[in-house]
């Protein structure tokens, strides 16, 4: 539901700021011409269903708070990535706060809670590797897509040697 909503509210401020050539005319422009525009923009959108589909996983198999511990990971990938991908630099002060981050996330990760009851007070039955194989996957994909989608951001749009400007609300 939230992401036909944000289809919606898309193709309105796209018709909005059509400035007159209307909506059919930006969609044909800007997703039939450029079709390569839209596989990059289609990375992102992949990721984040694999990792909507792989937090049922974690779920299943690791308790709550680890979960809630090692989804901060996010933010670790995230960092890595904007190295490679956007070039960033990190204070000292930075890579100690990563750092501690992930030593935090180890230690609840390795000597955490093994299992879990449901609300009657049963133990569930949990994997907890492939719980936490599942956690490291969203982390990373999560970490990536973030990353790749600002740098698809920033990176202007070519046709014919020409730079295109695209809106917000297109590339949505």
């Amino acid at each position: 539901l939230g992401e036909a909503m944000k289809m919606v509210l898309s193709l309105v401020m796209i018709g909005v700021q059509s400035e007159g050539r209307g909506l059919l005319y930006e969609l044909q422009s800007h997703i039939v011409q450029t079709p390569m525009e839209v596989v990059k923009l289609s990375v992102p959108s992949f990721l984040y269903t694999i990792q909507n589909n792989l937090i049922y996983v974690v779920l299943q198999n690791i308790d709550p708070t680890t979960y809630e511990v090692g989804n901060q990971t996010k933010i670790i990938t995230t960092a890595l990535f904007s190295i490679l991908l956007l070039r960033r630099k990190f204070s000292g002060l930075q890579w100690f706060a990563m750092t501690l981050l992930g030593a935090g996330v180890a230690m609840v990760s390795l000597y955490g809670p093994t299992s879990h009851h449901d609300a009657q007070g049963k133990q569930e039955e949990q994997n907890r590797i492939v719980g936490l194989v599942s956690l490291s996957i969203i982390s990373l994909t999560s970490g990536f897509s973030g990353v790749y989608f600002e740098h698809v951001l920033k990176k202007p749009q070519e046709r014919n040697n020409e730079i295109i400007l695209v809106s917000l609300w297109m590339r949505n």
